[in-house]
């Protein structure tokens, strides 16, 4: 569900250097520990891009 999240966010605001920081949907799931590795001036669609999808559901 984060991923699909992310790609939302990322999608309709790659070319504006949003953060983590500037929604706090986002920023909320980060705190959570969600977005392993991001932080919360990251842009969002850097991280998006970098990001890889891994299967927890053991």
């Amino acid at each position: 569900m984060e991923y699909d999240m992310l790609q939302i966010y990322a999608i309709n605001h790659i070319s504006n250097n949003d953060t983590f920081n500037d929604f706090c949907t986002l920023r909320g799931l980060l705190d959570k520990g969600y977005f392993e590795g991001a932080t919360g001036s990251m842009h969002i669609g850097e991280y998006y891009i970098n990001c890889e999808v891994v299967d927890n559901d053991d």
